[in-house]
């Protein structure tokens, strides 16, 4: 039979699941069934349907009206699901669809995955094996831990949403300095 998992265990389990790894993969850690693992992502991610809140009511213009039920079809929800996501986000509270998720999940694996290859770059550079000059070396240890840098945040956002954390959010950088400019008139973005 295998072990009940804990508080601290379930976040675990919902930081390593943010992290991209499989249920799978994470039952195997923690010794539990893959069943197991995607319940707790499940019951991580807010519920959107309920029957014992309050209702809130307020007067709109006709033409808000219909702006509001074009962005529910668009959505695909109900009135209801797209209020409470409204509120929880404008409360601060990290709220995305599971396809979101998805989509932060995919994005922080292409950003770990580009930081890699940047630092493999760096190493050939080191090395010998690229021709540049040390400014070429350090935009592309810049970019490379600008993009660490965006990859945690991605992978904290994710995480944040998944346990329904409130969180600030806050613009993760525009562009790299002025000096990481190319002389040849070719900007770099950040």
């Amino acid at each position: 039979m295998a072990a009940r998992l804990g508080k601290d265990d379930r976040q675990k389990v919902l930081n390593l699941a943010s992290e991209g790894h499989s249920d799978a993969e994470i039952a195997r850690r923690y010794g539990c069934s893959r069943q197991t693992v995607a319940r707790i992502r499940q019951c991580a991610v807010a519920s959107d349907r309920t029957s014992k809140g309050r209702i809130i009511q307020a007067r709109v213009t006709p033409q808000e009206a219909d702006a509001f039920a074009t962005m529910v079809d668009e959505a695909g929800t109900t009135t209801s699901d797209m209020l409470r996501r409204m509120i929880r986000l404008s409360a601060g509270v990290a709220d995305f669809r599971a396809d979101e998720l998805e989509e932060l999940g995919r994005t922080s694996r292409e950003l770990n995955a580009l930081a890699r290859n940047l630092v493999q770059l760096l190493r050939l550079g080191h090395v010998g094996k690229l021709r540049w000059n040390a400014r070429d070396a350090a935009l592309v240890g810049r970019l490379s831990e600008r993009t660490e840098e965006v990859a945690r945040a991605v992978q904290a956002l994710r995480a944040a949403s998944m346990r329904g954390a409130f969180v600030r959010t806050e613009l993760i950088g525009a562009t790299l300095p002025e000096d990481s400019r190319r002389p040849n008139g070719v900007e770099t973005d950040g």
